[in-house]
């Protein structure tokens, strides 16, 4: 598996936290949470191999950790549960016994708690993560007002593979195959401010920053005016910034998909977010305006073909059969 070629490293795991402003009943969140887990199959999962063949079992017991940490007490509460946080996300979580994830509760004042929420990305993705999250706010709204929940809303991992082999079976998939092929003939490599990386990291390195309302209001009545979404302009400032940077004129950008093209899929609660290429071509002698339209355009193909797996590797098929040309 890929993090065996790099034991230190700390890129299988994803991570966030939610801060909670109310009263919030630690043992009934507890509760909501190992339902939802119990619920989710696909987060009962371990993995390993057997003579270079991978396997997946899911038979998680439940039996794993929940801590609820008073950090009210610190000189700054936030900032020791952050630390904690870090710390955790450095944990390498057991493959082979599971469980994958990793869940904790912070006091950090009378009526403000912070839930961190973790796992390891051969489990997990984001639209996972937020499964899980909505499912417990939701049993425990219902525990605390005393109703009966809806059912678990999840599809199991049979649910998955079936609708896995039906999509490598059809015509979709054939045409997936077809784009890729036909638009990147050759390996692509990413544009990179920094050239080729001379390895691994041992951990990803982010910087977050928050818009004020005003750039907010800015950036989407620019939006407005250039005819696309907020998104697609932020893409294309990042392709001209890598431009005029790097000066190359094919930007290449992978970007995170969810590949769940199907309401289906987007009740499973398991690993299938992809990154296929996003390839702009800039010219000096186009605009602005153009530059926007070009990504824009580029950005819709990727999406209408987003869940085939070999977009960066020309000759790959995830398909049964391909389409006639």
């Amino acid at each position: 598996m890929a993090e065996q070629s790099n034991p230190r490293g700390q890129q299988s795991r994803i991570g966030e936290y939610l801060e909670i402003r109310g009263p919030i009943d630690a043992e009934k969140f507890e509760a909501a949470l190992r339902r939802t887990i119990a619920e989710a199959q696909p987060f009962q999962a371990r993995f390993g191999e057997c003579e270079g063949v991978p396997w997946q079992i899911a038979d998680l017991a439940d039996d794993w950790v929940f801590p609820v940490l008073d950090v009210s007490t610190e000189g700054d509460a936030m900032a020791s549960a952050k630390a904690w946080m870090r710390a955790d996300l450095a944990r390498r979580l057991p493959l082979s016994t599971g469980p994958l994830f990793s869940y904790a509760l912070f006091r950090l004042g009378p009526e403000h708690v912070v839930w961190y929420l973790s796992a390891h990305h051969i489990l997990a993705d984001g639209h996972s993560g937020a499964l899980i999250s909505l499912r417990v706010a939701e049993l425990y709204s219902a525990a605390a007002t005393g109703r009966d929940p809806a059912p678990a809303p999840y599809g199991s991992l049979r649910t998955l593979l079936e609708n896995e082999r039906r999509y490598r079976e059809s015509d979709a998939c054939a045409a997936d195959q077809v784009h890729w092929g036909d638009r990147f003939a050759e390996a692509l490599r990413p544009t990179r401010l920094a050239g080729t990386p001379s390895g691994t990291p041992d951990h990803n390195l982010t910087e977050t920053g928050r818009l004020s309302a005003a750039e907010t209001a800015r950036l989407r009545t620019a939006a407005r005016q250039a005819r696309t979404h907020w998104s697609v302009l932020l893409i294309a400032a990042t392709v001209a910034y890598l431009h005029k940077t790097t000066g190359e004129r094919h930007v290449v950008l992978t970007l995170p998909v969810a590949a769940r093209p199907d309401a289906e899929l987007r009740t499973v609660p398991v690993m299938l977010s992809n990154t296929p290429p996003l390839h702009v071509e800039v010219r000096p002698e186009e605009s602005a305006l153009d530059l926007i339209g070009k990504v824009s355009r580029e950005f819709r193909r990727l999406l209408r073909h987003q869940r085939h797996r070999g977009s960066h590797s020309p000759g790959h098929s995830d398909c049964a059969r391909r389409k006639a040309s």
